[in-house]
């Protein structure tokens, strides 16, 4: 009897760990800005799961995407899909190719790092 009492108490204990450290909290906004003039990256969640992605080149030319992100607790990622654009759009040079990005989430959800850049909480 109290063996297994005693395995109950740890199996409930190794459980509660390992859910903790699953345990993401994603924040509303994320940025990356490298200076005045040069890149600057924004992102900003919602949460309805909809997303708004932007990518300021110099200050003037501003890549943007709009959609819905999903995440990916086995991976500890978060996926964003943009939203399908109109055909016209994809000849504008501040058209966003990559439709879906990839972040890896790191820090407890502080930080999203994916292979070109790290954006941080603001």
């Amino acid at each position: 009897m109290r063996l297994l009492i005693l395995n109950l108490i740890i199996g409930t204990f190794l459980f509660s760990c390992n859910t903790q450290t699953n345990n993401v909290i994603l924040r509303e906004k994320y940025t990356f800005h490298k200076n005045k003039k040069s890149l600057n990256y924004n992102l900003s969640l919602k949460k309805d799961s909809t997303f708004s992605y932007t990518i300021g080149f110099g200050g003037s030319l501003v890549a943007k995407c709009k959609g819905k992100w999903i995440l990916n607790n086995a991976q500890e990622s978060l996926i964003l899909k943009c939203d399908p654009e109109e055909p016209l759009a994809s000849l504008n040079f501040t058209y966003m190719e990559n439709r879906i990005n990839s972040f890896k989430i790191t820090k407890k959800g502080k930080k999203l790092k994916n292979k070109k850049i790290i954006l941080k909480t603001e």
